[in-house]
């Protein structure tokens, strides 16, 4: 029974840090115009790799390159 309590308020304080860091990230990260990229990488964007985790995909791959 002593358990239950315990599970519950480990819960409550699972939930409660969660709930503060989402009030806390969302006044810091209000105002998102404050983070720009800089004039460098605008002007020479930066190149990428994507990804595809793919086993035995060989006829349906192309359809995703494309």
């Amino acid at each position: 029974m002593i358990f239950l309590l315990y599970y519950q308020y480990f819960v409550l304080f699972v939930l409660g840090f969660m709930l503060l860091n989402l009030a806390i990230n969302f006044f810091v990260y209000k105002n998102v115009e404050n983070y720009s990229l800089t004039d460098q990488v605008l002007k020479n964007p930066p190149l990428i790799s994507i990804l595809i985790p793919a086993r035995n995909e060989a006829e349906n791959i192309s359809r995703c390159l494309k």
